[in-house]
């Protein structure tokens, strides 16, 4: 395939992404157009080619959402990276010793995917973050832990890479405040997000590591600032981290990716 070939290629594969981070609402044109930085004429030519194939459908209001073919390719998928019968019983149990909603979020390039949501008896907030949410790697408790696991080299390409996306989810620059939120979860071995973008809500997020394992997989909880102040942000933290090394020990038994085969998760560079 010729440079010009490839290029193409990359442009259609970052289209299709940026479709999948707008969540089941999915993505005008316009809004593609933006946020590509691409002519409109280039990205429409695309996004039909992508549509032709099946990779994305486009609806009769003319936005887009991912198509039938990525499901197919999903459940192909789905026996190397589905950890639900590993980890279900542990999120489960977790959601109800602490009572409120659980996210089990997994790496995927410059992105954070969250892969499994639990509800706990007391979940009565309405959270945007849904299972397939896809957000830039330091956004959210689970987005922070995970960024606090990775060396000090690879967590600063990351936020480099990001600064464009935090900025457009916050409205403002804060990837200084991130910076100094992942030193300050690296000193406590838990990452804390205080209603940065919904008042009143708070987080708290794990990495999911062990010796054996590539740092890809955060573990958190949601809930109002009341409750988490009720319960107490280290005593929370003790729950996740007690959780998430029951995960660890069961992927390290099915074989998790190790440090001698990182794959995609290394070296981030920008979508």
């Amino acid at each position: 395939m010729t440079r010009t070939g490839t290029a193409a290629l990359e442009r259609g594969l970052n289209l299709l992404l940026e479709v999948a981070q707008s969540d089941i609402g999915g993505a005008t044109l316009t809004a593609l157009v933006k946020r590509s930085g691409l002519s409109r004429s280039t990205v429409f030519r695309l996004l039909d080619c992508l549509v032709r194939e099946g990779l994305l459908h486009k609806d009769i209001s003319r936005t887009y959402h991912l198509g039938s073919k990525i499901y197919d390719l999903g459940l192909l998928a789905s026996h190397r990276f589905d950890l639900s019968g590993y980890s279900f019983a542990v999120l489960r149990q977790l959601a109800e010793t602490l009572g409120d909603t659980i996210f089990l979020n997994r790496r995927s390039g410059l992105d954070m995917v969250c892969i499994e949501r639990i509800e706990g008896p007391n979940s009565r907030q309405p959270l945007t973050m849904s299972v397939g949410t896809r957000r830039a790697i330091g956004l959210g408790a689970g987005g922070l832990a995970l960024l606090s696991a990775l060396d000090a080299k690879e967590a600063e390409a990351v936020l480099k890479a990001n600064h464009a996306r935090y900025l457009a989810y916050y409205g403002t620059s804060l990837t200084a405040k991130l910076k100094h939120r992942v030193e300050i979860a690296r000193r406590l071995g838990y990452a804390v997000n205080d209603g940065l973008k919904t008042r009143g809500v708070s987080g708290i997020g794990v990495g999911i590591t062990s010796p054996d394992l590539v740092p890809i997989l955060s573990l958190s909880v949601v809930a109002p600032m009341s409750r988490i102040s009720q319960l107490g942000a280290a005593a929370i933290a003790k729950e996740l981290t007690a959780a998430s090394k029951e995960i660890a020990s069961s992927l390290i038994d099915r074989n998790a990716p190790s440090k001698e085969d990182r794959g995609s998760n290394a070296n981030p560079t920008p979508q």
